[in-house]
């Protein structure tokens, strides 16, 4: 099912956005990685202190910022904030 994007208004052009994937609420069921439809989800080499293994992003910049992780994932295991350049500075601002 596609995500109503009038709902959840992240693009590109509005700036970066940054998906943060919060390991420690993951239990590997990989839910998220059957629903990416860019595949950028992939399993880290690590686990997380209760012995799940857990996803991250293998191209940050390769996310369109669907949200189709963060709706399907069962454990809200993802959040995605939005990284806005200030004007003239090069500095970034996450909202």
């Amino acid at each position: 099912m596609p995500v109503n994007q009038e709902f959840f208004p992240l693009k590109k052009k509005d700036g970066r956005f940054r998906a943060v994937i919060q390991a420690e609420y993951c239990k590997g069921c990989g839910i998220c990685m059957a629903f990416c439809p860019e595949k950028t989800l992939i399993w880290a080499e690590k686990l997380n202190s209760f012995g799940y293994p857990v996803v991250e992003l293998s191209d940050e910049k390769a996310c369109r910022g669907c949200l189709q992780c963060f709706l399907m994932c069962p454990d809200v295991v993802f959040n995605f904030s939005r990284e806005v350049e200030c004007h003239g500075s090069g500095n970034v601002e996450r909202q």
